[in-house]
């Protein structure tokens, strides 16, 4: 039986399950980028510290920028800044874990330390050597939130996103499959189940299921429409 997870507005905020700040249907990153390649410092700066009070997808992109600067006080403005991005994730990270060692069940609890695991990978945040170490912990956790759960949307979209990033397509396929069960109206978990299917290599099935999603959701979003003509025309 599917869960139901009902998070308050600002609960699907800190989960990523919003639009967050730098979405680009809301804002575009160039004209932060054309900043940061011009000789505005104080416009420079005004940016920094927008990327440390709004993380988002496009914070590293931007902090790299400024790491490059040839002005030294930019340079260094932006290392403080990547240091202070990076220490308000590890200060949530430990603050989570307290809570779930407190609450040891609460399978909420566990989905929102791997959405901040994920969305701390996603956006770009760790070193290249971390990663292996986020990718564990995070398919870890969402696990533990679906053991939890039986099952919500957001828990399996994520930890079958994590499957297929990691290429263990069996686990993913499991997984995926759980959520199509429980989730069948999920474009969400659709799309995961496609790309399940292309990176397995089974066209005839992905053939057949994008035909299926594209009569089945004739109100289906660009987003999702997108990706899913493209494998269509691209296993023809």
């Amino acid at each position: 039986m599917a869960v139901d997870v009902v998070f308050s507005a600002s609960e699907r905020l800190e989960l990523g399950l919003t639009s967050d700040d730098w979405d680009t249907g809301k804002i575009s990153i160039s004209p932060y980028i054309d900043i940061m390649e011009s000789d505005n410092a104080p416009m420079k700066r005004s940016t920094i510290n927008r990327v440390v009070q709004h993380p988002g997808l496009y914070s590293r992109s931007i902090l790299d920028t400024g790491l490059k600067d040839k002005d030294q006080d930019i340079r260094f403005y932006a290392a403080s800044a990547m240091i202070l991005l990076n220490d308000l994730f590890i200060k949530e990270f430990r603050e989570l874990q307290e809570k779930i060692e407190q609450a040891p069940e609460d399978h909420k609890l566990h989905l929102k330390l791997a959405t901040e695991y994920d969305r701390y990978c996603s956006w770009g945040l760790p070193e290249k050597e971390d990663y292996p170490s986020y990718y564990h912990k995070m398919e870890k956790t969402y696990q533990k939130s679906l053991d939890l759960s039986t099952g919500n949307e957001a828990t399996i979209t994520g930890l079958t996103r994590i499957q297929i990033e990691k290429g263990e397509m069996d686990k993913a396929e499991q997984t995926v499959t759980l959520g199509m069960k429980l989730y069948p109206e999920s474009k969400n978990i659709i799309i995961q189940y496609l790309r399940v299917l292309f990176f397995n290599k089974d066209y005839k099935m992905l053939k057949k299921t994008i035909r299926e999603s594209l009569e089945n959701y004739s109100d289906i979003a660009f987003e999702f429409q997108e990706p899913v003509v493209y494998w269509d025309e691209s296993i023809r």
